[in-house]
């Protein structure tokens, strides 16, 4: 692995784990500014609506500018808003900057995909995918502890400047420090898209056939597995399992997302990525209707660590599908689009689920959830079985 790659890792560790944190620490900043829980969930759907708003305009300012010089960029945009958290003394002054941090962490991804996809060979695009959103994984699961152990110390206010001198002190390292610090500089495009044609091009892309089946497909996964590990507790809780039962499912399952994407990324160089989505798919709905089906707490266990897999897993498939629609000049484009599916899909899901478990319970949840996992399959068959003409941009 070469040091440009093992430095996205890094920048992907630190963008998830302290979006993660941002959200974490909510409850401590919520009882020192005495907010509501409406203004709570408000403040925690700002990072999806901006991944969602900013997923276009990410790709047509990395294009203009370079993928690299961006993702730089946003550490320090995100790390003020980590600042201006913790300097905020009341709800207005803390809504702009939560607002500032969720534009650094809402650009990210469609930016990083498309850079990764670039710097990996052909042969190595799932593993590598595989492995880059792994490593996000990581950062979810282990910075947000710390965070919180620190804020049981010394406070969420010191915790958030914690939070910004890393990022800033990464952003030094990286653009000043570092042997490969040349590759962040601004790079102005020899071939620069006028903004109209950024999205006219955005827009002839999806009549490409197989791009929509992909993107459908990704949609459905995304509703089907998005809201997982909101609502995953409320079932097991409905088993009557104890709270550090729980815990350890959890944990069980979130290990699994991780060992899940890197090890199905490594799948797809072997055997293909349909093939591979599909029966991923297919172990998902299986293992759902299993889950709903035992109250057996050794077997609950068993199926975490698969369910976490199949569930989370599946994101390196679809991005290295996504890498073989088109050129690599179309990335920024092709991610972005991508982005603003799944992202919208993962909030709609988890709003209409919640009405679906008020209304019909829980149980009902799930299984719906494991129908929409085995209907994401059939978008992808005709891809599957080479049924479609791939009309290349």
């Amino acid at each position: 692995m070469n040091r440009i790659i093992r430095e996205l890792f890094l920048l992907h560790v630190l963008n998830d784990g302290v979006r993660t944190t941002f959200v974490v620490l909510l409850p401590f900043i919520a009882k020192d500014l005495l907010l509501p829980y409406t203004y709570v969930g408000f403040l925690g759907s700002f990072q999806s609506l901006a991944g969602t708003i900013l997923a276009l305009p990410a790709g047509f300012i990395a294009a203009r500018i370079g993928g690299l010089h961006l993702l730089a960029s946003l550490l320090i945009i995100y790390s003020l808003g980590a600042l201006g958290v913790g300097f905020s003394p009341n709800i207005v002054l803390l809504t702009i900057f939560f607002a500032l941090g969720a534009i650094g962490f809402g650009m990210f991804h469609t930016v990083s995909y498309s850079v990764v996809a670039k710097s990996a060979e052909k042969s190595s695009v799932g593993k590598l995918m595989g492995d880059f959103t792994s490593v996000g994984d990581i950062g979810r699961l282990g910075l947000p502890p710390l965070a919180l152990f620190i804020a049981s110390l010394i406070g969420w206010r010191m915790t958030m400047f914690f939070l910004a001198a890393v990022g800033f002190a990464t952003y030094v390292f990286i653009r000043f420090l570092s042997p490969s610090k040349d590759i962040y500089k601004f790079r102005r495009s020899s071939n620069v898209e006028h903004h109209r044609d950024f999205f006219k091009i955005t827009l002839l892309l999806l009549r490409i056939e197989k791009l929509l089946l992909i993107l459908f497909a990704a949609i459905i996964d995304s509703l089907a597995g998005g809201a997982m590990a909101v609502f995953l507790p409320f079932l097991l809780l409905s088993k009557g399992i104890t709270s550090q039962q729980l815990a350890f499912v959890m944990g069980i399952y979130f290990l699994g997302s991780l060992l899940g994407k890197s090890l199905l990324g490594r799948v797809v160089d072997k055997f293909g990525n349909a093939k591979v989505f599909v029966l991923s798919e297919l172990c998902m709905s299986i293992i759902l209707f299993l889950l709903i089906d035992t109250s057996v707490i050794y077997f609950i266990f068993f199926l975490a660590i698969f369910l976490g897999a199949f569930t989370r897993g599946t994101n390196p498939v679809v991005l290295t599908m996504l890498a073989g629609i088109t050129d690599q000049i179309h990335y920024n484009k092709v991610y972005a689009v991508s982005e603003i599916s799944i992202t919208a899909a993962s909030t709609i899901t988890g709003v209409v689920m919640g009405i679906v478990a008020d209304k019909a319970g829980i149980t009902t949840v799930f299984y719906v959830l494991a129908t929409l996992a085995f209907l994401a399959i059939f978008p992808i068959l005709p891809v599957l079985f080479g049924k479609i003409r791939l009309n290349h941009l």
